[in-house]
């Protein structure tokens, strides 16, 4: 999750605010202090109220604190105080080269390793806020590199710890139809190990029926690794290649693809460059389809902004420009992109090499190189391009894709290909392709011709030889398809193939796609999208179109879909469907009840309805349905899933004419790191561990349901990589007798990376404390309290008053205002381990505060 201009959530924030309020207070007579101890829980890094008050909270020494370029959040680091006058304040101490990564251009002589910005940049400014931990830095746009404003230094990356993993999800149904039964188990895993930087991952399945017995299968396995100053990733083993310029397919081998991923948001897809002039000091504001994408503060002149992240990639861009007198000026920038479509300056490339695989056994897989490249130029120019040489294969493909401004995008690309058929005969041909995408904003329609492809009588792509050499047997070819009529009834059940033989293979011929979507009013909308696939040497052809119409009529959402479908194999089937969904309340939750009507030509008709809820925080969703069709087959089902801290567990029955079906299904995982076993939910490709000790029970806010386990872990498996994450303990959980200072921390894990964030968590008891020196003298107000491994606990009030938490029984704390020997005293604490912690508030004592 990305996080800007936020500041962080921290106790030790409240610090210089309690020494204001403490200095100022009137005193009182008699009776406990009264203060709000939450201000002193936790303070970090003071020496002392006086010190706070000369200094703005500022002393010598090395502290945890945010750096922000012109309110933009870049990282969080120890920076290193110190005083450049004896008397002067302490300032935050920045090198050369920290400034640079920051983006701040630094002449290339200066090595200082504390440079003092204001004196090298006029109207620069550097400053600290140690009431936020916050380092704020302006300087003059001339002397700051072009970065984006969402970008995160590398310097904040973590490629994480070294573990292992395994993630599970596993189904399990019995159907018992007309006196059979039959049982099947179906389960897939995730598994992998992070170790030094490289990322060994294992997809595999395994399944069961009644019948046919047991199956292991390797999905796929392979090790990647990024490499950063390349941005880009290595990858060998099972994979596969993209689609951007030839087909996607499945190889063995090794690939070093460009990871788009570690750009910024807003440099990844295309977008328009947007141009203007400010007469002052203005904002600009950009919205698409109504909503605000971008705001931006400029100087006087001409402005460019090329770091804008649309919301989607249709939909002009509304301008704003908003000056300092409040006057408004509106403009419009038409904007539509095609997937090939790159910012002027980044590069997608993507160079493989290996063996042709596919899930079947057996047959003619050839080895391969491909190469792939696209360049963004200006003007909204892209040229791409690729090469691909094989075993009895060869292919040459170059294409442009522009921006028309207000007549949408357009790209344009051409194939040669040159294939040695399984006869032995050569053959060549050229493959055409066309995409076009177009929105008219002002009249609510999105069209996009997303594609039409022509292919000569002798082209074929790589899959199409392939799959030429595969199916020729004596003269003529075995076509082999799935049965399209046949209804899977449970998971893991086989297709049943089916055959026919020809002397010629059919070929790809030509391709078109359409899709229109139009927005109507208030909530109704209606769509269309339409494909056909033709063949050469038959005259069959794939067909899919779809209609559809959504709205709401009050709280009721109901929507009319219609489908009309056909393929090569004489498969033909249209279809009406309607639903309505409407909200219903019981028992103080909020539900939902369905309803289905469905004709289609291939199996009758059909009505189904249903009630569905959830309860316990959205943990426990459940449902009852009911269904019947034309043909008087009635039926009945309840299901369940629950989800728990460490997996997901679900089940279901239903029951009808002639027959009954049982499921039920678990999924989940474990992770193996230094600290133990850690389960876990079913694992992402980017994950972070968290480890809070003696933090049992405590919820982790950014994924439901994920709490520290009893030895004092939990793992986020959902995190993002190349962004900062924020991790963050649900205070509301933490009972008395634990103390955690900081309760919420950032981390910018890389792709498939295990990052780690560790709480410091303390065990103990909670005191307010009335401290009393010899003579009864109260130590003075704002003197820091310590524990004997240096912790801080806060500091003191009026009067002598402290807070501390998470004190160990039969400890000593130290309470220091000043430098010298004699400004210090100990307070030696209770120890009443013989009694149980109280599970909330604290204890009172008086305590005297002696010399040693």
């Amino acid at each position: 999750m990305m996080i800007k201009n936020k500041q962080p959530q921290r106790f030790k924030e409240r610090v210089f605010t309690l020494s204001t309020l403490v200095l100022c207070m009137p005193a009182y007579a008699s009776g406990a202090p009264q203060f709000n101890t939450r201000f002193v829980h936790g303070a970090q890094n003071i020496t002392s109220v006086v010190q706070i008050a000369r200094n703005d909270g500022l002393s010598e020494g090395t502290f945890e604190y945010d750096i922000y370029i012109d309110h933009s959040f870049v990282e969080t680091r120890n920076v290193a105080f110190k005083r450049r006058q004896p008397e002067g304040k302490p300032q935050p101490c920045l090198s050369a080269d920290d400034l640079r990564r920051y983006g701040i251009k630094i002449p290339d002589d200066r090595s200082d390793t504390c440079i003092e910005l204001t004196a090298l940049i006029a109207n620069s400014r550097l400053t600290a806020d140690a009431n936020y931990q916050r380092i704020d830095i302006s300087v003059p746009e001339a002397f700051l590199l072009s970065t984006a404003h969402d970008a995160v230094p590398e310097s904040a990356y973590d490629d994480g710890i070294n573990a292992a993993f395994v993630g599970y999800n596993a189904n399990t149904t019995r159907l018992v139809e007309q006196g059979q039964d039959h049982d099947s188990v179906f389960a897939s895993f995730a598994n992998g190990i992070n170790l030094a930087g490289w990322h060994f991952r294992n997809q595999s399945t395994f399944s069961y029926a009644s019948g046919s017995g047991r199956q292991w299968q390797a999905v796929s396995t392979w090790v990647e690794r990024n490499i950063v100053a390349l941005r880009s990733r290595l990858r060998i083993g099972q994979t596969y290649t993209d689609d951007n310029v030839f087909d996607s397919i499945q190889f063995t081998g090794a690939q070093l693809t460009s990871d788009e991923n570690m750009l910024p948001d807003s440099q990844r897809d295309f977008a328009p460059v947007v141009r203007g002039v400010a007469n002052s000091n203005a904002t600009i504001e950009i919205r698409q389809n109504g909503y605000l994408i971008y705001s931006k503060n400029v100087a006087p002149g001409a402005f460019d902004i090329d770091d804008i992240n649309p919301s989607n990639q249709s939909g002009d861009l509304d301008v704003s420009v908003i000056e300092a007198d409040g006057s408004r000026r509106n403009f419009s920038v038409p904007y539509s992109a095609v997937p090939n479509m790159l910012r002027a300056g980044n590069s997608r490339f993507q160079f493989t090499a290996g063996e042709y695989r596919d899930g079947y056994s057996g047959g003619w897989r050839p080895r391969f190189v491909q190469g792939t490249l696209s360049y963004g130029l200006s003007s909204g120019t892209t040229l791409y391009g690729g090469l691909l040489a094989a075993e009895s294969y060869n292919a040459i493909a170059t294409g442009v894709a522009q921006d028309l401004h207000q007549f949408g995008a357009i790209s344009f690309d051409i194939t040669t290909a040159r294939a040695q058929l399984a006869s032995g005969e050569a053959s060549t041909g050229q493959s055409y392709r066309f995409l076009y995408s177009k929105s008219l904003n002002q009249y609510g329609t999105d069209f996009r011709l997303v594609g039409y492809r022509y292919n000569t009588s002798g082209y074929y792509s790589f899959s199409d030889t392939i799959n030429e050499h595969n199916s020729w047997s004596s003269g003529y070819y075995d076509i082999a398809y799935d049965d399209p009529n046949q209804q899977l009834r449970y998971p893991g059940e086989q297709h049943n193939k089916k055959h026919y033989y020809t002397s010629n293979y059919n070929n790809r011929r030509q391709r078109f796609e359409v899709s229109v979507n139009q927005r109507l009013w208030d909530n109704a909308s209606l769509y269309v999208s339409a494909s056909q696939q033709n063949y050469w040497h038959n005259g069959s052809h794939d067909r899919t179109i779809q209609l559809g119409y959504n709205d709401t009529l009050g709280k009721i959402n109901w929507s009319v879909y219609v489908q009309d479908t056909r393929n090569q194999y004489d498969y033909q089937d249209r279809s009406i469907n309607l639903t309505l969904s409407i909200p219903f309340d019981f028992m103080d939750s909020h539900g939902f009840v369905s309803a289905n009507v469905m004709h289609s030509q291939q199996n009758g008709d059909s009505y189904s309805t249903s009630y569905s809820n959830t309860a316990f925080d959205d943990r426990l969703s459940w449902g009852v349905q009911g269904s019947t069709t034309d043909r008087q087959d009635s039926a009945a089902g309840v299901n369940a899933a629950w989800q728990g801290d460490k997996m997901n567990v679900q089940g279901g029955y239903s029951a009808g004419r002639n027959y009954q079906n049982m499921n039920m299904g678990i999924s989940g995982g474990a992770m193996l790191h230094a600290g133990g076993v850690t389960l876990m939910h079913s694992p992402g490709d980017t994950m972070v561990l968290v480890e809070a000790q003696n933090a049992d029970g405590v919820h982790i806010q950014q994924q439901n349901g994920v709490a520290i386990d009893g030895n004092g872990y939990a793992v986020l498996t959902a995190a993002d990589a190349w962004h900062y994450n924020v991790v963050s303990l649900n205070t509301a959980d933490i009972g008395a007798g634990l103390d955690i200072p900081q309760a919420q921390k950032k981390i910018v894990p890389t792709e498939k990376a295990i990052g780690k964030v560790v709480f410091e968590t303390f065990s103990g008891r909670n005191y307010l404390v009335n401290a009393v020196i010899p003579g009864n003298i109260a130590p003075p107000v704002g003197a820091i309290v310590r524990d004997a491994k240096g912790r801080n606990h806060g500091l003191v009030g009026l009067h002598g008053a402290l807070y501390a938490s998470g004190v160990e029984d039969n400890s000593r704390l130290e309470v220091r205002w000043g430098s010298h020997t004699n400004e210090h005293c100990f307070i030696q604490m209770p120890d009443n381990h013989h009694q149980p912690v109280k599970k909330i508030g604290y204890t009172q004592i008086t305590a005297q505060c002696v010399g040693s």
